[in-house]
């Protein structure tokens, strides 16, 4: 057993020891968990960049549809425009004492039943398609 004085004498060399030796410090956990914590949060945000890209994937293929649909329409639109202003040409070109004894009326109506027919039968083959029905 040392004795007072050299207890004395050791103290303070314990005490600067102690001061250099290394402790582990809390740094590197600390670091692990923000790393796992920011890890996990990217996760989330590419999981919602994915969301946002599908969701505007379906977007464009709605307006490319409607697009079409309307180019569809306006061409039509513009047919049916062109077809009236043969018409009113022809109502106004007149002769007509000549188209009723060469029977032109006849068919011209005839013409025109044959096209609405047409027409009739276009769109109940679309009908058809979208049911899913073989067209009669």
């Amino acid at each position: 057993m040392p004795d007072i004085d050299e207890i004395d004498e050791l103290i303070p060399l314990i005490t600067t020891t102690l001061e250099l030796l290394p402790y582990s410090s809390p740094d590197p956990l600390y670091s692990l968990s923000q790393l796992t914590l920011s890890t996990r949060e990217l996760l989330q945000h590419l999981s919602n960049v994915s969301d946002s890209l599908h969701m505007s994937r379906q977007a464009h293929s709605n307006a490319a549809r409607r697009l079409k649909s309307s180019k569809e329409q306006l061409a039509e639109w513009k047919r049916d425009s062109e077809l009236r202003d043969q018409g009113i040409l022809w109502i106004d070109r007149g002769d007509w004492d000549r188209k009723l004894q060469d029977r032109e009326a006849e068919r011209e109506c005839g013409s025109v039943v044959d096209g609405f027919e047409e027409v009739c039968g276009m769109w109940r083959k679309r009908l058809c398609e979208g049911l899913g029905v073989a067209s009669a």
